[in-house]
């Protein structure tokens, strides 16, 4: 899965949350968003950034 596919199957609802993926594509590679995402799919919660951040235990951009 390239960035635009992780992009576009994350929950970016305005700046800070563009923000925030720009942040965190710094802090982990593309495959730990894949599984976060996949994770969620299966918990059967929606892939916003903030529950990515929480699963990954990494705090959001300040």
């Amino acid at each position: 899965m390239n960035l635009n596919d992780l992009k576009n199957k994350v929950i970016i609802n305005n700046e800070i949350d563009q923000k925030n993926f720009d942040y965190l594509i710094t802090q982990v590679d593309q495959v730990a968003i894949e599984y976060a995402i996949n994770e969620l799919e299966s918990q059967n919660k929606r892939p916003y950034l903030s529950n990515i951040f929480k699963l990954l235990e990494i705090p959001p951009r300040q």
